[in-house]
């Protein structure tokens, strides 16, 4: 009884904090008032997602949108997967745009709060303060495909994490559909086969995924490889990404800052590693036996390996940050668990803490605006504290993994040399 009714508090946060945040999105957007909160205002609304539903509109009239795009009022080529261009055969054209675009930012809203799953007031609070940030309402008002993206890997989540073949055959092919629209969801593939190698149902599952993946990539490469190099690379303005600390800096970016940020990118995980490798785990803290610790750490798995990728890979706007939200619920677990090791509950609030400074980070400098470089010290600041907060997220993610490791055999195969490659100190490593 004291269980259904922990749930129903749950869902009613949910659902509180699903319709604050709503509402919130829906005042700038009726209003137009997006500059109060740090986003630039586009005509017509939902700019991004119109992008994509005006290529399907000019490839329906025989026109090669990826190298010019008329049908777009910025004449933005088209660059993301190709299966877009097919939006059209379900009869959605530019004229659906409102309903489409509201449906869609309404749907990323729900599952990232659903994802979160606040229990407590305190962290429906910052799960709101996440979800009306200038970066999160960056990708609404521009209803970006990422918003998609991150609905179609939640609901995959959802159906992977139980023990229903059916479910999990649709969870994969939706990975796979989520791949093919945007390419870098593929990253997840590895890991999911990795922390589910002790089940054999998706362990299969995810392999046939992973190589069904692979087939498309090479009956398509010459289409995927010129998308691939047509891809913006946003260098100041609501934008995150590693080479971004050079060109805020005064650097050109060039094939030099791009070998640099491949190697500091490595640094930093070989540090998370190290830093993972020297602090004790008790089983306990994590057992495998409790199925909202096994969720918050494949959820934060995953999402660490999405926002480091998207860090690293190339420079994006500010709304791809929002798979740093997959992290939260592992995050708030660390904190408000009583059990949880000291260290392990700051390291924890520090990332969260961070984070939440970088999805406000443009309303900072719009509010510091008059003060001389203010722009500059808080971009560079942003960058660099963004840097410096792969290094926790990677150690926790190693956590995780040691964990798992005792149960899969395949994550094992990876983590095991790790330990003996960083020699960790006796006692270091306790599973009961």
């Amino acid at each position: 009884m004291r269980g259904l009714i922990d749930n129903n508090k749950r869902l009613i946060k949910v659902f509180t904090c699903f319709a604050i945040c709503y509402c919130v999105f829906a005042f700038f957007y009726m209003t137009g008032n997006w500059l109060y909160i740090s986003v630039p205002g586009l005509i017509p609304s939902f700019a991004d997602f119109y992008f994509i539903l005006a290529g399907s509109d000019c490839a329906a009239m025989g026109i090669d949108v990826v190298i010019e795009n008329p049908c777009d009022p910025w004449g933005r080529a088209h660059n993301y997967g190709l299966l877009w261009l097919e939006i059209g055969r379900l009869g959605l054209t530019r004229d659906d745009i409102t309903w489409l675009a509201l449906l869609i930012n309404a749907l990323f809203l729900f599952f990232a709060v659903a994802v979160i799953s606040p229990s407590s007031v305190v962290q429906s609070l910052i799960t709101v303060c996440f979800l009306i940030s200038p970066a999160v309402m960056l990708g609404l008002e521009r209803s970006n495909a990422d918003l998609l993206i991150f609905t179609l890997l939640a609901l995959s989540f959802y159906l992977i994490h139980p023990g229903n073949l059916l479910l999990n055959g649709f969870g994969c092919m939706i990975i796979f559909l989520a791949a093919i629209l945007k390419l870098y969801p593929v990253v997840l593939l590895p890991v999911l086969i990795f922390y589910y190698s002790a089940n054999r149902t998706k362990f299969t599952l995810l392999l046939m995924t992973m190589l069904l993946f692979l087939l498309y990539l090479y009956l398509n490469w010459q289409d995927v490889s010129h998308l691939i190099g047509v891809i913006p690379n946003i260098t100041w303005h609501y934008s995150m990404g590693g080479e971004l600390l050079f060109a805020r800096l005064g650097n050109e970016l060039s094939h030099t800052t791009r070998l640099a940020t491949y190697c500091m990118a490595l640094v930093c995980v070989v540090t998370g590693i190290i830093w993972a490798n020297r602090v004790k785990i008790d089983e306990p803290e994590f057992t495998r036996q409790n199925e909202d610790a096994g969720w918050s750490g494949m959820l934060y798995l995953c999402g660490a390996v999405l926002v480091v990728f998207s860090f690293v890979i190339k420079n994006s706007f500010d709304y791809r940050n929002i798979f740093f939200l997959f992290l939260l619920p592992y995050l708030f677990r660390l904190n408000f668990r009583p059990e949880i090791d000291k260290m392990l509950k700051f390291t924890a609030l520090v990332i969260v803490i961070i984070y939440g400074f970088l999805f406000w980070a443009e309303f900072f400098v719009s509010l510091f605006h008059d003060i001389a470089l203010s722009d500059v010290y808080i971009r560079v600041t942003e960058s660099v504290l963004n840097w410096l907060m792969m290094v926790p997220i990677v150690m926790l993610a190693m956590r995780i993994a040691v964990i798992q490791s005792q149960s899969s055999w395949l994550m094992r195969i990876i983590i095991n040399p790790l330990q003996k490659l960083l020699g960790p100190k006796p006692g270091k490593f306790d599973h009961e």
